[in-house]
């Protein structure tokens, strides 16, 4: 099932990241709290993985270059499916943060808004930046990152340990306001992984990938694994 695939790439997540983690938590002289629900509890331990780390190791499996015609087929194919998981990830995120600002005080909305207006800010900016790069082929290494990226959101939706606690504390919510949180997050979990597992997998790995696909060109970015030219793989 693709949820146990899921498992696994999150916890492969959480060991490239174990030594950037044990750095992290040296630094700062506290723990981050385990996970508020047992799933992947005992294989976290309050690590945050390395999302570089990650993305390094995606590129390493990129000897073979990609059938790129072969992904712009399956994209179109399944777009409907894309499109359709997407909206329900954009519904869960409208539903979650609906229910943190219905927790909040005056001041506290005051610091929401203000976090929110930056976030959005940024992803303008980084938006404008890959429309201006929209005509330039995709690389060997890009495609892998695109791949690898729902794995790596689906590990901060699953194991929100650390979004508990950071929310905690750049809003200043009280104890009442963070057992709620924590139980906004839990229901947000499960309501994911249903929305995971009855995504067939072909689905799932190609969400961000099918945002570039206009860049998925046959003359790929010039690189070490595109020069060697062995046989294409899916």
């Amino acid at each position: 099932m693709i949820k146990q695939r899921l498992i696994v790439a999150c916890l492969t997540i959480v060991v490239f990241g174990a030594g950037f983690a044990g750095g992290l938590w040296s630094e700062q002289h506290r723990p981050i709290p385990p996970p508020p629900a047992p799933l992947l509890g005992e294989f976290t331990s309050g690590q945050v993985p390395d999302k570089n780390a990650a993305r390094a190791a995606a590129a390493q499996n990129s000897a073979k270059p990609y059938d790129r015609a072969k992904l712009r087929e399956d994209i179109d194919k399944l777009k409907p499916q894309i499109e359709a998981y997407r909206h329900r990830l954009d519904e869960l995120d409208r539903e979650f943060n609906a229910g943190l600002v219905a927790l909040l005080n005056g001041e506290q909305k005051q610091i929401y808004e203000t976090k929110a207006a930056a976030f959005q800010k940024r992803r303008a900016e980084n938006e404008s930046k890959a429309t201006a790069a929209s005509l330039a082929p995709l690389s060997e290494e890009e495609i892998a990152r695109l791949r690898q990226r729902p794995f790596e959101n689906a590990f901060w939706i699953v194991s929100f340990s650390d979004r508990l606690e950071r929310t905690t504390k750049d809003l200043k919510l009280d104890a009442a306001q963070t057992a709620e949180l924590k139980r906004l997050l839990q229901a947000r979990r499960e309501k994911y992984l249903a929305l995971v597992d009855s995504t067939p997998p072909p689905t799932f790995k190609l969400t961000s990938l099918a945002t570039a696909v206009q860049r998925l060109l046959d003359h790929p970015v010039s690189t070490p694994a595109a020069q060697a030219k062995p046989a294409p793989r899916n």
